[in-house]
Formats: C-alpha cells, sequence, structure tokens
C-alpha cells in the first residue's frame, strides 16, 4: 500500500483535529507532534478560494444592552436606502434588517 505523501498526511490530520473536540494544541499533543508542524500545514493547505471569498466589508458590531431599549431605529443601507422603524427593538428585528443589508 502507498505511504501518503506529506500533503495528503497533514490534510488529514487537519480535518481531523477540526472534527476533534480538542483545541489544535491538544490535538497536537496527543498525536505527538509540534503545534507550529499542524499551523505551518494548516497556512499552507489553506484554500486560496476561501481567502478571497472573505468579505472584507462586513463589521462585526458590538452592543449593550440597555435597561431601556430605543424605540425607534435608523438603518442607512450603503446603496442608500433607509429603513426607519419605530417600535420595541430586540435581537429578531436587529437580525432580520442584517440579513436585508446584505
Amino acid at each position: 500500500m502507498k505511504r501518503p505523501s506529506k500533503e495528503e498526511f497533514w490534510r488529514e490530520q487537519l480535518e481531523l483535529c477540526a472534527a476533534s473536540s480538542l483545541s489544535k494544541k491538544e490535538f497536537c499533543k496527543q498525536q505527538g507532534y509540534t503545534y507550529s508542524s499542524l499551523q505551518s500545514w494548516y497556512h499552507r493547505l489553506k484554500p486560496k478560494e476561501a481567502e478571497a471569498s472573505e468579505d472584507k466589508s462586513f463589521v462585526p458590531v458590538m452592543t449593550r444592552l440597555q435597561k431601556h431599549p430605543p424605540s425607534n431605529l435608523k438603518v442607512t443601507l450603503p446603496n442608500g436606502v433607509a429603513i426607519d422603524y419605530e417600535g420595541a427593538i430586540n435581537h429578531d428585528l436587529l437580525t432580520s434588517l442584517a440579513a436585508i443589508g446584505g
């Protein structure tokens, strides 16, 4: 039986690591190789299309919970469309608005 190439071996190890419930460091320790080797192969084998498809225009927004949340909201989308909302603002509403925006 043919031995797997280094690339095949590390691709399999990366898949096993991702499927495990262990951290990368714990996985490496259990398997008997260094974390730096796993990281090196991860970056070497990381699909180029995944890097290209990452949406760099999305910016995560952190919010603070308030005792009395605001009762109105105005969102202006990059295409100029503005959404005005009056009423209770909750997580579901914000999720829906984020989906509309894109």
